[in-house]
């Protein structure tokens, strides 16, 4: 795959390192001409040498085509399989008690998104690893937009939970006060913002 990556750009070396030579030689009192003809050398069997590696690169892969083939299609398997599971994943994720503000608490629902964050994580984190083997092997990545959807609405409800955390914690503040010690005006101004 490398070989396939880079043939463009190692073919596009060869005219500067030209260039350079050419230019050294311009300046030759500056240079040694050992090393002049060292570059020289360098320059002349570089372009064989990619070809000659390029043609092994070629050999090998028609050797391997069968076997690759196999592993794409396992890999496809996987792909397929790993789809259904995302989208498992993502029904459970819809049920989670953090979307639902009655019968739990600030401490419950952060313990639950810290657990399914790390679920998420782990999901991600195959699902890469999967498109790297899949784009190695030349098939067709997956692209699970639950995933992202699932990352994007835990993020929502860490906020969401964020801000409940505070507004209780700044009611409990309120009520802790006695009757005397409250200032009505600076609890409506400040329940307005």
């Amino acid at each position: 795959r490398d070989c396939k990556v880079r043939d463009g750009s190692t073919k596009a070396m060869f005219e500067p390192i030209n260039n350079g030579i050419q230019i050294l030689r311009q300046h030759g009192d500056a240079v040694d001409d050992r090393l002049l003809q060292s570059l020289e050398d360098l320059k002349k069997e570089a372009p064989d040498q990619w070809k000659e590696l390029d043609k092994k690169y070629r050999a090998v892969r028609k050797e391997n085509n069968t076997r690759q083939e196999r592993q794409g299609d396992k890999l496809k398997y996987r792909a397929v399989s790993m789809e259904e599971e995302v989208a498992q994943f993502r029904a459970n994720f819809k049920n989670l008690k953090p979307f639902h503000y009655s019968g739990i608490t600030v401490e419950e629902a952060y313990h639950e998104l810290v657990t399914w964050n790390e679920h998420l994580r782990e999901r991600e984190d195959k699902a890469k690893e999967l498109n790297e083997l899949l784009e190695l092997f030349e098939k067709q990545t997956t692209d699970l937009p639950e995933l992202k959807e699932c990352r994007q609405e835990l993020v929502l409800l860490k906020q969401l939970w964020d801000m409940v955390s505070h507004v209780k914690s700044q009611f409990t503040d309120w009520w802790a006060q006695t009757f005397k010690m409250m200032d009505a005006e600076e609890l409506i101004t400040r329940t307005k913002d």
